[in-house]
């Protein structure tokens, strides 16, 4: 683990005084080496004041109100951190407008939640890119019922029991198909 925030940290240890470094402050390991340095930090927070923030259910940057948590277009919380982490890369450089426009408008790329249609009322949603147990995770706590979910494929060698752990509340019907489904059955 030391490795991989080593290897972080060098994105932005050899940068230029006007560089800009954006770490997440609601994070252990990115507020401490937030702390650490001595370059142009941002950080941003769902949790509590930062740069760019959500609070009372906006998301602020540099202390303007970009737009509320309601507007946001792209569901899930890890989307709001997505947006406020770009928020505060771009904030020399783009209007709050624009800012707003983005969030309001960006339905997100192919494969990430992507909604495929809606029929009698059922709306049905491609997050194929989710291919491990934590990915799937985030996508299924971007829904306010429970879910559908169509699982399974070929196996990478990786557990599931996280899948099953923080997933199954979030599950209404599971249905699991490829070299993985005997794996992942015997979790849940």
């Amino acid at each position: 683990m030391q490795e991989y925030i080593d290897a972080k940290k060098n994105i932005f240890l050899n940068q230029n005084e006007e560089g800009i470094v954006v770490l997440n402050k609601d994070n252990d390991i990115t507020r401490k080496i937030s702390e650490e340095t001595d370059k142009n930090v941002r950080l941003f927070s769902r949790k509590d004041k930062a740069f760019s923030c959500l609070e009372d259910d906006k998301l602020i940057v540099n202390g303007n109100i970009v737009c509320n948590i309601d507007e946001v277009k792209l569901p899930g919380m890890h989307n709001i951190e997505n947006l406020l982490a770009a928020f505060a890369a771009v904030y020399d450089f783009v209007s709050i407008d624009t800012m707003r426009y983005i969030a309001m408008n960006f339905s997100g790329v192919e494969h990430r939640i992507e909604f495929v249609r809606e029929v009698n009322g059922i709306k049905f949603y491609n997050d194929s890119i989710a291919s491990s147990p934590a990915r799937t995770i985030a996508g299924l706590k971007s829904f306010k019922q429970k879910v559908i979910l169509i699982a399974g494929g070929y196996d990478k060698n990786i557990p599931f029991e996280p899948l099953a752990e923080e997933g199954i509340e979030h599950i209404k019907c599971l249905v699991l198909l490829g070299k993985t489904k005997d794996k992942i059955k015997m979790h849940f």
